[in-house]
């Protein structure tokens, strides 16, 4: 009976370490989270959507990488980023990207978000079309441990904004 209190003891105190340990281990990742969120929303907000390219180095790591570019084969960093960023808002001048759903992790953050904009600028080697589009995109972003987006994927609905721009037939095969 000694040996099983005695036991019972060990265990009461082992769970009560381990949940304390786990309570510091949560309030950490809740606080990398949070600053995970905050540098999304602040990409999207100042570089996005107002073109603010001055704070791309306090966002992006100098060895970024853009696994889904606009352009074949960008630099890494915030070297070869803002080419692509100037690209968008030349084509896009009222360029505005709304973060609807956003899922963070200590490394990683999903956005779902919609481009909203005008072309009245070339766009990647497509002339002007005057016209609006509306184009839905999932982005993932990996945040290294200096809290900086380190590599980013997208994907869009790019046969959609084909169609807004009147460059694609709406319902056409592709053979």
């Amino acid at each position: 009976m000694k040996t099983m209190c005695k036991l019972l003891s060990i265990l009461s105190l082992s769970l009560l370490f381990s949940s304390y340990t786990s309570s510091d281990d949560c309030k950490k990742e809740a606080a990398l989270i949070k600053r995970n969120e905050a540098l999304i929303r602040r990409y999207f907000d100042e570089v996005l959507n107002k073109g603010n390219l001055s704070i791309l180095d306090d966002l992006v790591a100098p060895d970024y990488i853009n696994n889904s570019p606009n352009t074949p084969n960008p630099l890494p960093g915030p070297t070869g980023l803002k080419p692509i960023i100037i690209g968008l808002r030349t084509a896009f001048p009222d360029l505005h990207f709304e973060i609807l759903n956003m899922c963070a992790s200590e490394t990683q953050v999903a956005i779902h978000c919609v481009m909203t904009g005008t072309q009245t600028g070339d766009y990647f080697g497509t002339p002007a079309t005057g016209k609006a589009v509306k184009v839905n995109q999932m982005q993932f972003e990996r945040i290294d441990k200096e809290g900086k987006m380190c590599e980013h994927w997208r994907q869009s609905d790019d046969l959609g904004r084909l169609e807004q721009l009147g460059l694609l037939k709406p319902n056409c095969i592709l053979k």
